[in-house]
């Protein structure tokens, strides 16, 4: 999943049902970037941990506080 800048504004009800269908069919997942934002939107990253630039670790760690980006 690579999502690039805006991330917020294009992982959608759509986008996440479609990270679900994939992931519950076995296929592995990976982010790129603000492409972890997508993964922790639909809880694919829960007990994994990830990283990414620092304008994506902003998102992340914006959005979801509790489990934001080990620095």
């Amino acid at each position: 999943m690579c999502a690039g800048w805006h991330v917020r504004d294009y992982v959608d009800e759509k986008v996440i049902t479609l990270l679900l269908h994939v992931a519950a069919q076995g296929v592995s997942l990976g982010g790129v970037c603000t492409g972890a934002y997508a993964l922790l939107t639909a809880n694919l990253l829960d007990g994994y941990r990830c990283n990414g630039s620092l304008g994506g670790h902003v998102t992340v760690a914006q959005a979801f506080p509790p489990r934001a980006i080990r620095r």
